[in-house]
Parts: structure tokens; sequence; C-alpha cells
């Protein structure tokens, strides 16, 4: 998770403006799964195969959404546009990902981002691993889906 966690960081500060990025430990106050939302990317290659993505409570995709579209904070968003932009955040979370994972030798391509509800569960074969972070006064989850041989790769 390291690879997806750095990736947020640069983009909490410069795409979201946000003044700091953490790691948060297991809260009460976070929403069920069946209320979370977020995009998911797919990112491939050779040897590899892995979706990473980020998902949050409905109030704080609207607040992600904002920043990320650099509206005010008071402004109210269609869904469609919020949908939209969570989806482009986990593009731009994706290929931050891709240019830390071809750093180490392994260069991958970037796929299409999909927006989903509840949190993406891994297949035969496969692990999903989360991420609670904050971004200023925002939660949110990282999420990886990552090949069983191939966790190393977060």
């Amino acid at each position: 998770m390291p690879h997806l966690f750095d990736a947020l960081t640069d983009l909490a500060e410069l795409a979201l403006g946000c003044a700091s990025c953490k790691v948060e430990g297991p809260s009460d106050a976070q929403p069920p799964a069946c209320s979370r939302r977020g995009g998911l990317v797919y990112l491939s290659g050779k040897t590899e195969a892995l979706q990473v993505g980020v998902f949050a409570s409905p109030d704080d995709c609207h607040v992600l959404a904002r920043r990320l579209l650099g509206q005010p904070a008071s402004s109210q968003l269609p869904d469609a546009l919020v949908k939209g932009a969570m989806c482009q955040l986990s593009y731009l979370l994706a290929g931050g990902v891709k240019r830390r994972l071809q750093r180490v030798g392994l260069p991958t391509a970037v796929g299409h981002p999909s927006f989903f509800e509840g949190i993406a569960e891994a297949g035969l074969g496969w692990q999903r691993r989360t991420l609670d972070v904050k971004l200023d006064a925002i939660r949110a989850t990282l999420v990886s889906v990552t090949r069983i041989d191939r966790l190393a790769l977060l």
C-alpha cells in the first residue's frame, strides 16, 4: 500500500489543495461499506494486474469532488458530476501508482475508471486491501485489489 498512499499524498496537495494527508486507524465513525462510493481503475502489465481506487461516504465524495473541480465549499454539485469526479480522482491515483511501478521496472497500462457503490470484493485468487486515510477533515478509504501472487506490488 505504500505506492498507493504516496500517490494519494501527491494528489492531496496538488489536485485537492489539502494541507494534510495521513493514515487513520479504524473508527466507529466510518460509515458501513454499503454507503461507500468511489472509483476503481484497472492497471495491467505483462506480469501485473491490479485495481486501485478511492472510496468515501456520499458527503465526503461531494467535498472531494468540489475540491478536485476547484468549486467553492458552498456549491452544490449534481450527483453525476460527483460520480465523474470520483472516477477522475481514482484515475489520477492510478496514474501515480503507474509511475511508481515503472520506477521499479514494472511497466503498466492504466484502464478506464469505473464508479462503484459499496466496496469492491476480491474474487478467487485476488486479495482486497484497504487503508483508511484522512485528507484534512475528509475521510476516505484507499482500495487495492491484487492477485495473491503479486501482493508485493503495492
